[in-house]
């Protein structure tokens, strides 16, 4: 019966994660509303209003819930500007300017004049706004490589991980637009965001690729690379950018038991793990003394000192005359052979001779039972 109120529950209300889709949804619904607010604004409109959200949040004046549609508005603008539009200054794109009209045709050649006589380079050199429109209209749908405008499951996804959830998207979805979306929200809370992935090449592509829509808003984007060397000018500075990118690399092992160990020659005990680990597990300290003679015995080969012995002088091996330690040998003893031998030869005659003192008596004995 509860598992049939249950399915009842789950049809009329939904599962969790349509739930939770439902309510993603409608925030995008919100953001989708912006749209047409931010569009008609300027790059430096943009940049503005940024800087003033940024401000807002780390000040606590405003709450992230409050300004979140307005701020992935601003991040899906900027993105579809500067990674997509600007795409035809890019001259491997070969985008066609016979498409505009005049005006417009005019305003892209003035442009490309000012490329050719600074040296700026196509992501950074200032566009026209009304270029951004023109180039909407001949590419309504947003495919690279002349429109970059996040889809509404990709701004999903963006909300899901700003939340601290897992978003699993199949290949082809756009993942790399999703986590800029992520990290966007973050540094306007005045957090440093950082986005892992799987090697350099894609860590060095994708800060590369989303670069110019963040910087285009004031902020920063580094990467870091396997070959910087740690605690370096280069690597602090790509970590000090509002969002970076970087390489996962393994940083632990595995739990792991304790296998065998081993001594090393100054007496360090090594234990080595199922993980693959070494790690030192203690180390032999030494004693010797001034009279070792005056030792006391106390059972199971262990001694004592006594005031015969002198105090012990403790060191570790190697140092100080004491020698060193051998891994996987015998111990040899620490018995004076040659007199337990003699004492057991000493043992051995006395057995000798009480037995032949018995045998004597034996045959008295034997001698005066016959004689009665």
């Amino acid at each position: 019966m509860a598992f049939s109120v249950a399915k009842v529950l789950t049809k009329v209300f939904g599962s969790r994660n349509d739930r939770l889709l439902k309510r993603y949804r409608a925030i995008v619904d919100r953001i989708n509303e912006w749209e047409p607010k931010v569009a008609p604004l300027t790059d430096e409109q943009l940049r503005a209003r940024t800087a003033e959200l940024r401000a807002g949040l780390i000040a606590k004046k405003l709450r992230p819930v409050d300004v979140m549609p307005e701020a992935m508005g601003i991040i899906r603008e900027a993105m579809d500007r500067h990674i997509g539009i600007r795409e035809i200054f890019n001259p491997e794109q070969n985008f066609d300017p016979d498409q505009l009209d005049d005006d417009l045709l005019a305003a892209y050649d003035e442009v490309q004049q000012r490329m050719i006589a600074t040296g700026e380079s196509y992501l950074t050199v200032p566009i026209p706004h009304k270029l951004y429109a023109a180039v909407r209209k001949l590419y309504p749908e947003s495919r690279p490589p002349f429109r970059a405008r996040p889809f509404d499951v990709q701004m999903i996804g963006g909300l899901v991980l700003s939340e601290g959830r897992i978003a699993e998207m199949a290949t082809g979805e756009g993942k790399t637009f999703v986590a800029p979306l992520a990290c966007f929200l973050r540094v306007l809370e005045g957090m440093h965001c950082h986005v892992v992935t799987v090697n350099d090449y894609l860590v060095r592509r994708d800060a590369s690729w989303v670069r110019p829509a963040f910087e285009a808003l004031g902020l920063s984007v580094g990467y870091i690379q396997a070959d910087m060397d740690p605690g370096s000018d280069s690597r602090r500075t790509q970590y000090g950018a509002d969002t970076s990118e970087k390489l996962t690399t393994q940083d632990g092992y595995t739990a792991g038991h304790l296998q065998r160990f081993s001594a090393s020659a100054d007496g360090t005990l090594l234990g080595q793990y199922s993980n693959g680990q070494t790690k030192p597990l203690g180390q032999v300290v030494l004693a010797n003394f001034t009279n070792a003679g005056g030792l006391e015995p106390i059972g199971n080969n262990s001694w004592t000192e006594t005031s015969a012995s002198g105090t012990p002088l403790l060191g570790v091996a190697g140092t100080g005359g004491f020698g060193v330690l051998q891994s996987s040998a015998t111990e040899s003893s620490n018995v004076d052979l040659t007199a337990e031998l003699v004492n057991m030869i000493t043992a051995q005659r006395v057995y000798q001779a009480n037995a032949q003192t018995i045998k004597t008596q034996d045959s008295v004995l034997q001698t005066l039972v016959n004689l009665r």
